[in-house]
């Protein structure tokens, strides 16, 4: 499945130690977003008025400089556009009188912003204003695409690694900043679940190169909190479920996020003629590390609640239990094994049956 964002948009494990301060103040608290400075990477188209053969479009090297017409060499690494066209007008005032200097960034060069935590793939990313972000599970199995256009977003960021993992917390989402002015370091704590669950408005914090992004591990989780997520745009589409014992194709099954236990059982063919349909065992993977195992029914006609036909995470196990009568057949020739040669099975079975 393949979603598109249009226009622009509003898509880390840090710990506090004696060296450093953080400010926990919202980056958002004063409406004012950061100044873009100047790395490289990025492109510049400069003009300068009533001069056309002064006109040039540059790149700024690895060294932050940029090379320009009739002034050489200018270092530009970390300032503002702002500043930067200052810079160059004090340049051409040298050989122009009063310089009318025009300074547009053509192009960007991609956002490095670090995603850590509770995300599928963390890591250090590149992100450009235009990609594609591919959400995936644990197993790596399932993947969904997601176009993105305009400036990266704190969404898109949490995207790029793959979406949240099944312990995610999306009540904890911080975006930590170095303030350049102070050298301090900010976070901001986003509640994207307020979002998803009430439909509250969030400001979809923009990304600068040099961000961090870290989405805390839950600890208490509300009810349904899980499937929510799980059909979200922070989750793929879908999930990969391990069905073994009495059915037609055990193994893994990839099945639609937010199915129910019938649909994975479906997947593998249904149950043989020699399963417990009363005896279905559901085994899941706790976000705090413990495992539940609870006991249903099946029916092809069972309704999605939580007793019957519960629904579905992505790792879950599902195990089809043989019925009384096949059990003991297991047995009996079990015990068997070593006489068949000697006396006929049917005898056997007969004296067991008395």
């Amino acid at each position: 499945m393949i979603f598109f964002l249009f226009g622009p948009k509003v898509n880390l494990f840090v710990k506090e130690s004696k060296a450093e301060t953080y400010n926990n103040s919202s980056l958002s608290s004063s409406k004012i977003l950061p100044m873009y400075h100047l790395g490289p990477g990025d492109r510049l188209l400069i003009r300068v008025f009533g001069y056309d053969e002064f006109n040039s479009e540059v790149i700024v090297l690895p060294d932050g400089t940029i090379n320009v017409n009739r002034i050489g060499t200018i270092n530009v690494n970390d300032l503002t556009l702002k500043d930067a066209k200052n810079k160059l007008s004090n340049s051409y005032s040298k050989i122009l009188r009063n310089p009318i200097i025009y300074l547009d960034l053509l192009k960007t060069r991609p956002i490095r912003v670090a995603i850590t935590g509770e995300v599928n793939r963390p890591g250090i990313y590149s992100i450009d204003i235009q990609g594609e972000n591919q959400l995936v599970n644990n197993d790596g199995g399932e993947q969904t695409s997601i176009k993105t256009y305009g400036w990266p977003t704190l969404v898109d960021a949490i995207q790029k690694a793959g979406g949240i993992t099944k312990k995610g917390d999306l009540k904890n989402v911080n975006l930590i900043r170095g303030n350049k002015k102070n050298s301090q370091i900010q976070i901001t704590k986003v509640n994207y679940w307020d979002t998803l669950k009430n439909g509250k408005p969030i400001e979809n914090h923009y990304i600068y190169d040099g961000d961090s992004v870290r989405i805390d591990p839950i600890k208490i989780r509300e009810n349904n909190e899980l499937f929510t997520i799980a059909s979200s745009s922070f989750s793929p589409d879908s999930i990969t479920i391990n069905v073994v014992g009495e059915v037609n194709n055990p193994g893994l099954q990839t099945i639609k996020t937010n199915s129910p236990l019938s649909q994975a059982i479906l997947s593998a063919g249904g149950i043989t003629n020699k399963s417990n349909k009363n005896k279905i065992a559901l085994i899941r993977m706790n976000p705090n590390g413990t495992i539940t195992k609870s006991i249903t029914s099946y029916s092809i006609s069972n309704k999605a609640d939580l007793l019957n036909n519960p629904t579905l995470i992505d790792g879950d196990v599902i195990v089809v239990e043989k019925n009384a009568w096949a059990k003991s057949s297991a047995t009996i020739k079990t015990i068997v094994e070593p006489f068949s040669e000697l006396i006929a099975p049917v005898t056997i079975y007969r004296v067991f049956s008395d």
